[in-house]
């Protein structure tokens, strides 16, 4: 059995070998890069301990408020801004749900625009979707595990060089660099789109926000058809 795990805040399989049942599947996932996907991760384990699984996925951007400001702001001040008497309760969801796959949530830090970030993650994916995937993860366990901002520029480069993504400092001096491409992305894929994290299974099934793992193992079953 081999198996490539990738599980920060969410998982990715790359391989598996498993007798059961084989599912090949892509799945683009389409969210914020300050979106957590921890359950869909935890739905994904389910799946894959029980069938032989292919996947490959594809990150997509999703921006729920492009106007942040680049300089970012408090975590705790925009949460109790936005979500207000909800704020305890989301905090501790999070926390519950950070621990669950070994993890402390750390609410300290910014938050703010992720332009840039999102920037950074389309250059990864032209070198390779393990690339962009590695970064991700590196991303969300500094921005929710550690209180890096994602709007910094040496976090994201730092991230880029611990994932072996080449030439990013370069990429993101010029401000234009990928602006093209992850607004063209952003409406090929979340035109239709109200909320996030949104996944859509080889081209044919179509999820939105926390499932649990029998929906998605419903659709990678019809998907994979």
């Amino acid at each position: 059995m081999s198996v490539q795990t990738a599980f920060a805040h969410g998982a990715l399989w790359e391989k598996g070998t498993w007798t059961k049942q084989l599912l090949k599947l892509r799945i683009n996932l389409i969210l914020r890069s300050l979106n957590t996907y921890t359950d869909f991760g935890a739905c994904v384990m389910h799946i894959i301990l029980t069938y032989s699984c292919s996947l490959q996925i594809k990150w997509h951007p999703f921006f729920l408020d492009p106007s942040a400001p680049k300089e970012g702001v408090s975590k705790r001040e925009y949460y109790e801004k936005k979500f207000g008497s909800r704020t305890q309760g989301i905090l501790a969801r999070m926390t519950e749900i950070f621990r669950n796959v070994g993890l402390e949530y750390d609410m300290s830090g910014l938050t703010g625009n992720t332009l840039d970030s999102h920037r950074l993650i389309y250059f990864a994916g032209k070198q390779g979707l393990d690339k962009q995937h590695a970064l991700v993860e590196e991303l969300y366990l500094g921005y929710f595990t550690q209180g890096k901002y994602i709007g910094d520029r040496e976090f994201l480069l730092e991230s880029a060089r611990k994932v072996g993504v080449e030439g990013a400092a370069e990429f993101l001096e010029n401000p234009n660099n990928g602006v093209k491409e992850v607004n063209e992305d952003l409406e090929k894929y979340s035109a239709n789109i109200s909320g996030v994290p949104n996944y859509v299974i080889n081209g044919k099934q179509q999820l939105s926000g926390g499932q649990p793992p029998e929906v998605f193992l419903r659709a990678f079953q019809v998907a994979a058809k």
